[in-house]
């Protein structure tokens, strides 16, 4: 009898990286409804080489193998057969990396290492063994407050983003609270993006006033993709610093509330190119005046960061304009094509939804604008009278 098995990686983020990885395969058996544990066969099967094919970003949905086996064992019993992951090497390396359905692959990727759990399934006679990264990240809140600023209660949402996904309440992961006196509420609200199967091991840490600790946040989605996590105050109008270390994918978002305030929109640049970092460029948004076409400011997202990953979103103020009043401008080097809902065109040039009001920074609703280039789209979604969103992907 023939048996199967497909090796799929889940591990966009990490495609360009796996060419120098090496799986094993061994064909298990036992007697057909015995409870008798699986014993290896003499049959290894090991992919990743030049015989049998690299893992390259062409072939992670799936290297296949097969092998010839007795249906019955010398007792006359019938056989049932399963592949099981065995082994995975890395470049020179002999030692065998898997260790109880887990192993960590060092490079690739944006920064560091990679933690991949094995998880199969059987189907008849094929096995599907896929391999999936597992990282997890932690996320530092901290609340400053200047000289003048009234010191009260606080609440923040954490949103999730992945490729073109505009950013939403559907992107809400958790809310969490700071009351008056800067102590965090450990139990937090689940939100709509909340998924128990990834999310179930999500925790808040609380060591000194105004400041939290998000741990155990899922850094990369079931396809390997890598998340872009964002913090906001609800039902405020403070200021952001954002950094995301590049050895360990960490955020920390210092969050800070002062007297008076200008208003300010969100400019956000998303990737449609499965987390292929190593590939993507700075871009430069300039954000104009409806009134006159007259440039007001101008933010570059992605650009290098000292010890840092490159961060693809930023705040423009925008003076004593409103977000209804201005309006981005896409680069030159990229081509502009509408998806529905399908709006007119002048200058063409992004325009933000009217009657704004009625939204708040926590509260959005995208107007779909898709620009591409190199497989990259652009999203804008709706301001709030004190601070707006425009989502370039």
């Amino acid at each position: 009898m023939t048996v199967n098995a497909t090796k799929i990686w889940k591990a966009a983020a990490f495609q360009s990286a796996l060419e120098d990885v090496r799986v094993e395969l061994t064909l298990q058996a036992r007697p057909v409804g015995s409870e008798d544990p699986w014993e290896d066969t003499e049959i290894t099967e090991t992919l990743g080489t030049e015989k049998t094919g690299k893992f390259t970003a062409e072939n992670l949905g799936g290297l296949s193998v097969s092998a010839s086996a007795p249906k019955y064992d010398n007792q006359g019993r019938e056989l049932e057969y399963r592949w099981v992951e065995s082994a995975v090497y890395q470049g020179e390396n002999k030692t065998n990396l898997l260790d109880n359905n887990s192993f960590t692959l060092s490079g690739g990727g944006s920064r560091g290492d990679a933690k991949y759990r094995v998880t199969d399934v059987e189907n008849g006679n094929t096995t599907e063994i896929t391999n999936a990264v597992s990282n997890q990240i932690d996320y530092t809140v901290e609340k400053k407050w200047k000289s003048g600023a009234q010191e009260g209660p606080v609440t923040f949402a954490l949103y999730r983003t992945i490729g073109e996904q505009s950013l939403t309440e559907t992107c809400k992961v958790l809310t969490f609270t700071m009351d008056a006196g800067g102590t965090v509420n450990v139990d937090f609200t689940k939100e709509n993006a909340f998924i128990d199967a990834i999310d179930g091991e999500i925790s808040i840490q609380f060591s000194e006033a105004w400041k939290a600790l998000l741990q155990n946040l899922p850094e990369y989605d079931e396809e390997g993709r890598r998340y872009e996590y964002l913090i906001l105050e609800e039902n405020g109008n403070p200021t952001y610093e954002t950094s995301i270390d590049s050895s360990t994918g960490d955020y920390t978002t210092i969050v800070t509330n002062g007297p008076g305030g200008s208003h300010r929109i969100l400019v956000q640049k998303n990737w449609v190119d499965d987390s292929d970092a190593a590939h993507r460029e700075p871009v430069e948004v300039t954000v104009y005046s409806k009134e006159g076409d007259q440039a007001i400011t101008f933010v570059t997202l992605g650009e290098s960061q000292e010890d840092g990953d490159p961060i693809w979103y930023a705040w423009a103020g925008i003076g004593e304009l409103t977000p209804d009043q201005v309006y981005i401008r896409r680069p030159k080097s990229e081509r502009l094509r509408f998806l529905e809902p399908k709006a007119p065109r002048p200058r063409e040039r992004s325009t933000l939804p009217e009657s704004p009001a009625t939204l708040s920074p926590a509260k959005t609703m995208p107007m779909k604008l898709h620009t591409t280039a190199r497989r990259s789209r652009v999203r804008r979604s709706a301001p709030s009278p004190t601070a707006g969103w425009a989502m370039w992907t």
